[in-house]
C-alpha cells in the first residue's frame, strides 16, 4: 500500500477529515461517480477518489499500488488538469 492509498483511507475513515475537505475545500469523498468515463492517451487507469459540487471528479491515475499516482481533476465541461504529481 502506498502513502496516497493510506492517506485516502484515513480521509474515508475519519469523518472530521472528510468534512474539513468537503467544506470549504469542495473535495467530497462521498461523490465518486464521474459524469462520464474518461480515458487517458496512455491508457493508464483512472480511479475516482472524490467529487466537487460543480460536478467535477478527482482521480488517482495509474495502477493501484504504483509508487507514483498523479492526481487529475476533470470538470463537468470536459476540461482536465493535473493538480498533483503524487
Amino acid at each position: 500500500m502506498t502513502a496516497s492509498d493510506d492517506l485516502l483511507r484515513r480521509i474515508e475513515q475519519e469523518p472530521s477529515l472528510a468534512t474539513a475537505l468537503a467544506w470549504p475545500g469542495d473535495f467530497d469523498v462521498e461523490r465518486r461517480d464521474p459524469i462520464e468515463e474518461l480515458t487517458l492517451p496512455t491508457r493508464s487507469p483512472l480511479h475516482p477518489i472524490a467529487g466537487c459540487g460543480a460536478g467535477g471528479t478527482y482521480y488517482l491515475c495509474g495502477e493501484a499500488g504504483a509508487e507514483e499516482r498523479p492526481v487529475l481533476y476533470a470538470d463537468s465541461e470536459g476540461q482536465a488538469t493535473l493538480i498533483g504529481a503524487d
